[in-house]
């Protein structure tokens, strides 16, 4: 008789590791206690304290396998894909040869450009005290539109008739 509770437990526990998604806890909890019925107190602490580890270890395969569906589904970064996977699929560089695509300008023997001619322009040579003298009378000139901004009346000003 314990022969066959110890087939019907072994079984149960070697199924539920091999498929914890499909494993019954309440199932194999009652072939445990079917299983441990008929022994001595030290044996049954002894056997059911391996069943418990195994148990657990099947409740552990089955959290795993609930949390990596669970990150499989709700993952915010797309699939998790194995770098093999794609490694026919992806570039990492690439090059690309142009230089047929390109060719040399052709020369020109007949190019503008200055004829000798003279022409009439506004452009020429300024000594360099002539322009000293005018940044002066810049200078100036802003200084003299300065003291007059400060000596203004506006609030006279807003009074007349214009």
């Amino acid at each position: 008789m314990f022969q066959q509770l110890e087939l019907d437990f072994a079984s149960a526990l070697a199924s539920a590791l091999s498929e914890p998604e499909q494993a019954d806890i309440s199932l194999m909890c009652a072939s445990l206690e079917q299983h441990l019925q008929g022994r001595s107190p030290h044996e049954q602490l002894r056997v059911a304290g391996d069943a418990i580890k195994d148990m657990a270890e099947v409740c552990f395969q089955r959290a795993e396998l609930m949390i990596q569906g669970w990150e499989e589904r709700y993952n915010s970064e797309g699939p998790v894909l194995d770098e093999d996977f794609l490694a026919g699929m992806v570039q990492q560089t690439m090059f690309l040869d142009v230089s047929d695509l390109c060719r040399q300008p052709k020369s020109r023997e007949s190019r503008q450009g200055f004829t000798g001619v003279p022409v009439d322009s506004v452009v020429g040579e300024v000594s360099k005290d002539a322009v000293l003298d005018f940044v002066d009378e810049l200078e100036s000139g802003e200084a003299v539109a300065l003291k007059v901004s400060h000596v203004e009346d506006v609030g006279g000003m807003g009074g007349r008739d214009l």
